[in-house]
């Protein structure tokens, strides 16, 4: 439960990160329904989910380092997909 708490919090900062945790989500699902169906068959979408964790994790190192080295960001994350609504501005 913890993953989907982390998945909506990173939905403020970058969707990159979402789709990121939403694999980690993705693949803890898969690893719990293997277990409880006692199945191989869920083997090979969870090989193919880490496999796509991992390159969304380099992209994301890629990218944070260029964005330190130069300054600019070569490698877009981009922005949050949910803002967070303040309070409403107080009227006269």
């Amino acid at each position: 439960m913890i993953f989907f708490a982390m998945t909506y919090a990173f939905a403020f900062y970058s969707k990159l990160l979402v789709v990121f945790l939403l694999d980690i989500d993705v693949i803890y699902g898969l690893r719990i329904a293997r277990e409880v169906l006692h199945t191989q068959a869920l083997s090979m979408p969870i090989a193919l989910a880490t496999l796509v964790l991992m390159f969304i994790a380099l992209y994301i190192a890629v990218a944070l380092v260029l964005v330190n080295a130069s300054g600019k960001s070569l490698l877009p994350i981009g922005a949050p997909l949910l803002k967070a609504a303040g309070p409403a501005p107080a009227g006269h």
